[in-house]
């Protein structure tokens, strides 16, 4: 059983072995709301010679910190892309790093790093980090019922219709239960105010 485990284990890291070119991304797994977000890119030349390195970055939903703007965009969506060229000797390691901000809160995600070396093409796995709402009583902007409960309680004014039947009327909702059964009195009213304004 061991050895069958291992001759597993062997064949499934067997194509990095025999790759002349590496690319892992590594970043936090979980930030906060507003946080900035460092990428780090490492590329090993496994080959036994110098390889000029293309590396492009897809970095989408997100503020450009450093460096303060992409290389260049794509297509009519105007993707946003990063750049790098370079020449890195055989058997070393390079590794980029770059920083941005999440807009959402969420699971951010970003397409795997391409890698062109003399034609081929080389990805690292995508990036996936877990952006948390910042609990602090306030339903701030960008938070609302769906990504920080927390803060944006049922009801509020935050631009999701929650369609929840808890007797508080969602002023999002084109139609909710709730605002259809019961008529608030002028003191209600207020209150609903205050709550979604505060």
């Amino acid at each position: 059983m061991k050895i069958l485990l291992f001759a597993s284990m062997f064949l499934l890291f067997l194509p990095f072995v025999h790759a002349n070119v590496i690319v892992t991304r590594e970043s936090s797994s979980t930030i906060l709301y507003g946080d900035i977000l460092e990428i780090n890119i490492s590329i090993f030349n496994n080959a036994s010679e110098d390889k000029i390195i293309n590396v492009y970055e897809q970095v989408q939903d997100a503020v450009f910190i450093k460096p303060l703007q992409p290389n260049y965009k794509l297509s009519k969506n105007e993707i946003p892309y990063f750049k790098w060229q370079f020449n890195l000797p055989a058997k070393t390691i390079r590794v980029i790093s770059y920083t941005i901000k999440p807009l959402t809160i969420g699971e951010f995600r970003s397409a795997p790093t391409k890698v062109v070396v003399d034609g081929e093409r080389y990805y690292s796995e995508p990036l996936k980090v877990q952006v948390d709402c910042i609990v602090d009583g306030f339903c701030s902007s960008g938070e609302n019922f769906l990504n920080c409960a927390e803060d944006c309680s049922s009801g509020r004014a935050d631009g999701v219709c929650d369609s929840i039947v808890d007797s508080i009327c969602d002023p999002d909702c084109s139609f909710d239960v709730d605002c259809e059964k019961k008529e608030l009195n002028f003191w209600d009213k207020v209150k609903l105010f205050f709550e979604n304004v505060f």
